[in-house]
């Protein structure tokens, strides 16, 4: 066993090259003095003498340890810088207070008959219901009527009413009847037709 040991021993040796010099050179050539040896137990002993040396030399060589890296130490952050004055405010600018109204002339300083004088609305009717002849009708281009009543009364047709009125020739042969009807409202009916009008009073 040692002898085939120690031949693997120079195997490996002489695979690495036979050009080094030095300890190797060496070895080698006490290898080959071994090899001549014709005694068995003679030339076994030689081998296991070179068996030490043939170890050192086929030893992998002692790697150096590597110091570890120190870590990266977390950078600073970056100075924050401090919030910028706002400026102040700038002082109220004082406004001149508006000159006082002029004064105008009341009523007293003039006539009371020379202030002029509303318009006249138109009157509303003061009975609950009226029965009267017609004394004329006039119809607006989309067929909405006014008639004068023969006491003088006029009343027209609401623009929101979709009824239309059918009168008889001459305008006195019509009679209507006026009523009050809900939240203050007319209603015209016309010859007792049962058809019933939305009519205001404008005189």
């Amino acid at each position: 066993m040692n002898f085939r040991f120690n031949a693997l021993l120079a195997a490996a040796i002489l695979s690495s090259g036979g050009a080094a010099a030095g300890p190797k050179e060496d070895v080698l050539g006490d290898f080959a003095r071994c090899t001549h040896i014709a005694a068995k137990a003679a030339r076994l002993a030689c081998y296991d003498s070179l068996a030490p040396r043939v170890k050192a030399l086929t030893a992998p060589p002692a790697v150096a340890a590597v110091p570890p890296i120190p870590a990266a130490k977390p950078s600073a952050a970056p100075p924050v810088a401090p919030p910028a004055a706002t400026a102040a405010p700038p002082p109220p600018v004082a406004t001149a207070a508006p000159p006082p109204p002029e004064e105008t002339a009341g009523p007293e300083s003039f006539g009371a008959e020379e202030l002029p004088q509303p318009e006249a609305s138109a009157p509303t009717a003061e009975v609950d219901s009226i029965t009267a002849k017609l004394s004329g009708v006039t119809l607006s281009p989309l067929g909405k009527f006014t008639v004068v009543l023969d006491n003088g009364q006029v009343w027209r047709q609401l623009g929101g009413d979709s009824q239309l009125a059918r009168f008889k020739e001459p305008a006195g042969a019509n009679t209507v009847t006026i009523s009050r009807g809900l939240f203050g409202s007319y209603n015209l009916s016309l010859n007792d037709t049962g058809t019933v009008f939305k009519v205001q009073r404008v005189k």
